[in-house]
């Protein structure tokens, strides 16, 4: 026996030879392990067992490997793209800070306003562009003619209220008018003197004050006088235009405005004397108590009539604005879409679009903020506790930082590059500490690969998603790079598929036991082969496609003496399959994948 065996291995030593040897050696290894296997188990009378599995609903994966070494970013200078003063800072030299922590923050008071303006233009363009595009509905139209109408009627209301004020502006002017004339050059007292001279000589203490008052009193008197005079030979008719009413009414304005600055002129003279009295202890005269009330009375009165008048000019000109107004809206709509209009309002809203982005990202220039994680080797700029602030310009540097981020730079087999893509995450353990185990991203791969002895390689950069200060820049790495998954799949173990002339398959045990595991069990009946179509699969598990359901039980391995333990052995072809031979004791048929 020892002797035939040794005589089947060296047919295994010839394998790679040719392949004719190679094909006609793996016969010949078939057939004799069969019935080397065959007669063993006879000779033995054991009972075939076999260890089974579950065909279950799972996630599977598929991992590419590769080495390499642990290697460091390198450091960077912070340059800001602005210029201005430094109104924050901070961090300081030693610090360590995340990426887009804010390392200093630069004036940016007119940046924000910028922004705010961008904003409210973009919302204006947005709205005439909408106008633009939307042709008038005959619904609009009539509102339109609608709101023209309303406008118009209030125009004509507002005409008779402004004219109507104005009368009665003009209608209190004569008797303030000659109630001021009379406190001023009536000669109340006999002694041929105007009563404004009268109070002069009263105002003992103040007399250069009283003398300037009475000056200032005649003054607007006579200004007033003459405004009246003017406005009441210019009376015009109630039918007249729009602007002449609102002419008029100014004018009267302007009348009744004198009038009563005219009043309040004679009020302060006459309160002038009054507070002289007062300042010498002497009693108020009646007749001065008297005249104080009267130009009151008129101050008052004129004061009541020109806030109306104001009011009714103020209405009266918005009136107008909105008759105006509204006529321009009827007329768009009439001849919307305007092409013109259209192309101009478009043009308008990408210009403000493009004005607003600009603006935000010059007011994020003004933030300088660090651009990895890492640690603060140097400032250029004081820190935020110094009396005074640093300026700064565009393009200097106010601040370096050295990365404290690792990354594994690793080779890849020209095989497995074309699986691997930026964005996959890796699983990195280290040769030289067996208990640290981080996770990474890919985030580089090398396009254009490099030949060395016939053999072409790939590099790729895994981006560390967590530090360990045990792990050192040039320590030898090993990366496991998750390159697809999928979940919800059917999936049994690796080894319970077989692959043999292009066909592959299971094999279902038809009475399974009600407990299955790792434990070799007997079966009543002898396993049925079923073709399977597979999909993703790893050195632990294969997914099945077609030909399984969730809870099929299939065989694993088939352990055929009383180990209870079944051994697997690869052998690569130089074909390139996988020959897979389990053995228990002696050797069990074997399978080609």
């Amino acid at each position: 026996m020892k002797e035939k065996i040794k005589i089947v291995w060296g047919h295994i030593k010839n394998f790679a030879k040719t392949r004719k040897k190679a094909t006609i050696a793996l016969i010949v290894l078939l057939v004799i392990s069969g019935v080397f296997a065959a007669k063993a188990i006879k000779a033995r009378n054991v009972e075939t067992k076999y260890v089974l599995a579950a065909a279950r609903t799972d996630t599977i994966s598929s991992v590419v490997a590769g080495g390499g070494v642990v290697a460091a970013e390198s450091q960077v200078d912070i340059k800001p793209k602005v210029s201005g003063d430094v109104v924050y800072v901070g961090v300081k030299v030693g610090d360590k800070v995340k990426k887009g922590d804010l390392i200093a923050r630069i004036d940016e008071t007119d940046a924000r306003k910028s922004v705010r303006d961008a904003e409210i233009n973009l919302e204006n363009a947005k709205l005439s562009y909408e106008k633009s595009i939307k042709p008038a509905t005959e619904l609009e139209i009539r509102q339109a003619e609608n709101a023209l109408f309303k406008a118009e009627d209030n125009l004509d209301k507002e005409a008779l209220a402004a004219y109507d004020a104005a009368l009665s502006g003009l209608a209190k002017l004569p008797e303030a008018i000659s109630g001021i004339y009379d406190l001023i050059y009536d000669t109340d007292f006999g002694f041929e003197m105007t009563n404004l001279n009268y109070y002069k000589t009263l105002a003992l203490l103040n007399k250069d004050g009283a003398a300037k008052a009475a000056s200032l009193t005649e003054e607007n008197y006579k200004k007033a006088k003459s405004l009246y005079k003017s406005v009441s030979s210019d009376l015009i008719a109630f039918d007249s235009e729009g602007d002449e009413i609102l002419n008029y009414l100014e004018s009267v304005y302007e009348g009744v405005k004198a009038g009563l600055e005219a009043a309040q002129a004679e009020r302060n003279f006459i309160m002038l004397v009054r507070d002289d009295f007062d300042s010498r202890n002497q009693d108020i005269p009646y007749f001065l108590s008297n005249d104080l009330k009267t130009a009151e009375t008129y101050v008052s009165s004129l004061q009541s009539e020109l806030s109306n008048l104001a009011s009714k000019k103020s209405a009266f000109r918005d009136a107008v604005l909105s008759v105006a107004e509204k006529k321009d809206d009827l007329e768009e709509l009439k001849n919307k879409p305007d092409a013109l209009t259209l192309s101009t309002a478009k043009i308008s809203l990408s210009q403000r679009e493009n004005s607003l982005t600009d603006a935000k990202e010059k007011l994020n220039d003004h933030y300088i903020r660090a651009p990895f994680d890492g640690t603060v080797a140097k400032m250029n700029i004081k820190n935020s506790d110094s009396v005074s602030s640093d300026s700064v310009s565009s393009g200097s540097s106010i601040a370096t930082i050295v990365s404290e981020k690792s990354m594994a730079e690793i080779s890849l087999n020209e095989t497995d590059i074309s699986r691997v893509k930026i964005g996959q995450k890796a699983v990195l353990d280290f040769d030289s500490t067996d208990d640290v185990v981080i996770a990474g991203t890919i985030i580089e791969v090398d396009a254009v690969g490099s030949s060395s002895q016939g053999v072409v390689s790939y590099g790729a950069k895994i981006a560390f998603e967590s530090e360990d200060e045990r792990i050192k820049s040039g320590m030898s790495v090993n990366a496991e790079i998750k390159v697809e998954e999928k979940t919800n799949v059917l999936v049994v173990p690796a080894a319970a598929v077989k692959s043999q002339g292009g066909r592959t398959f299971v094999s279902i045990a038809s009475n399974p036991p009600k407990t299955i595991g790792n434990v070799a069990v007997g079966l009543s009946s002898l396993p049925t082969m079923v073709s399977v179509e597979t999909g993703l699969e790893n050195d632990d598990y294969v997914e099945i496609v077609s030909g399984l359901s969730e809870g099929d039980v299939v065989v694993v391995r088939t352990v055929a003496g009383d180990s209870g333990q079944a051994t697997i052995t690869n052998i690569r072809s130089s074909t390139g399959g996988n020959m897979m031979m389990f053995q228990s004791g002696g050797m069990a048929a074997p399978r080609m994948r």
